[in-house]
């Protein structure tokens, strides 16, 4: 799934999120904010202020991952141009917003929505952010069993929200693009992990696998239907020649 392959359980973020909040407020709305809108780093950290919509209850979240150049590994030349980011209009639960508008209300002015802690005119770094996670992980003790990365909040909120959706016995197709929706990815083929990864998930899982099996390799093409052979001359050989 990720090479931070463990998952934080629910009573272990809100552990998490507890020992944040009582270290600053700003601690608090980071890193949940990474949890809810299912962020990465680096899209955490360059969120503006003016993304935060309080009056629709929406965040809008860059996905810069998918914006980046490609480059050929033995030439060094640029295979694909990075790209505009595409822009998700991500709802917010009126908790997330309620802890965004104390943490701006408490911030130095600035357009970032975390900005730097030395200079209030640039946007907090993305070793900033892991070192705030890293506070927060150490007070309960997370560190003997995970890595010190956010990127596991992402991962938590995802495989959360999987189990969630096989509770409420969700379709599985539906189910895999609900989790896509959630990370922003492309494609499907992670959504699917998800799904797939947890206990009370796996038989989900199956099921979207079977689905799609119906869907795709159980139809057949026109040309796949069976062709009446040619008749053969009665005086033909074997292999079919006169």
């Amino acid at each position: 799934m990720s090479k931070h392959n463990l998952c934080l359980t629910e009573s272990e973020v809100i552990e998490l999120l507890e020992a944040a909040r009582k270290g600053s407020i700003h601690d608090h709305a980071l890193l949940s904010t990474i949890y809810e809108l299912a962020l990465r780093s680096s899209e955490a950290t360059a969120l503006k202020r003016e993304d935060v919509s309080f009056t629709r209850n929406y965040v809008s979240v860059k996905a810069l991952k998918r914006s980046k150049e490609k480059r050929d590994k033995d030439t060094g030349k640029i295979t694909r141009a990075r790209k505009p980011p595409p822009i998700y209009d991500v709802p917010v639960s009126p908790e997330l917003l309620g802890i965004l508008r104390t943490h701006i209300d408490r911030s130095p002015k600035s357009e970032w929505l975390f900005p730097h802690h030395k200079d209030s005119s640039l946007p907090m770094t993305r070793s900033r952010a892991k070192y705030t996670y890293y506070k927060a992980a150490t007070k309960i003790g997370l560190g003997r069993r995970y890595d010190w990365h956010p990127h596991l909040l992402r991962i938590a909120k995802a495989t959360h929200k999987s189990q969630w959706l096989a509770e409420q016995n969700t379709a599985p197709l539906e189910a895999v693009s609900e989790i896509q929706d959630t990370l922003r990815h492309a494609t499907t083929t992670m959504a699917f992990e998800y799904v797939k990864a947890t206990s009370k998930t796996r038989e989900l899982g199956r099921q979207a696998d079977a689905a799609l099996a119906s869907r795709i390799l159980g139809k057949k093409k026109p040309s796949d239907a069976p062709v009446e052979k040619s008749a053969v001359p009665a005086d033909a050989n074997k292999d079919g020649t006169p």
